[in-house]
């Protein structure tokens, strides 16, 4: 998911998109886009490729909870993914470096586990640690708490 991201703010194209427009003799069951809330709408398009990458980009830029992909063990991994917006700008190309994934928890830990480096667990904490900069001036990718906007990373910024 991070070369997705780091793709989509180079504005580089992420690849084509197939789709079908519903309607006429044959009728195909429509599949929601994983974290996306059920509707119980027709949809005027179905979605015949690219839905791994449109479900990551849904899930890293708008969805409230964390993304969930797959680890190269084959299990269920859950992150929330920030970006570094003074790493990014400086990276001269690098903006990958600039991103960084975290736990569903929101906490990241050090020394195998015995302490944190990083607790971003609430609203609050995620503003304390991008008001201080200890971290590097962070937003997260996207999605939205409480009806508010949020950008989060090591630090959030918040938007009325």
């Amino acid at each position: 998911m991070r070369s997705l991201i780091a793709s989509v703010a180079r504005g580089f194209p992420v690849g084509a998109l197939l789709s079908l427009e519903t309607g006429g003799s044959v009728s195909f069951k429509p599949r929601l886009i994983e974290g996306v809330p059920p509707k119980s709408t027709s949809p005027e398009f179905l979605l015949l490729d690219g839905q791994q990458r449109i479900t990551s980009l849904y899930q890293t830029l708008y969805a409230r909870q964390a993304a969930r992909s797959r680890s190269p063990r084959d299990t269920i991994v859950e992150r929330y993914y920030y970006l570094d917006m003074e790493a990014a700008v400086a990276s001269e190309g690098a903006i990958e470096q600039a991103i960084l994934s975290v736990p569903a928890t929101r906490r990241l830990a050090k020394d195998f586990g015995r302490g944190l480096k990083l607790d971003l667990s609430t609203d609050e904490k995620e503003y304390e640690a991008h008001a201080s900069r200890s971290t590097g001036c962070s937003t997260r990718v996207a999605g939205s708490t409480g009806g508010r906007t949020t950008g989060r990373r090591e630090g959030a910024t918040r938007q009325p």
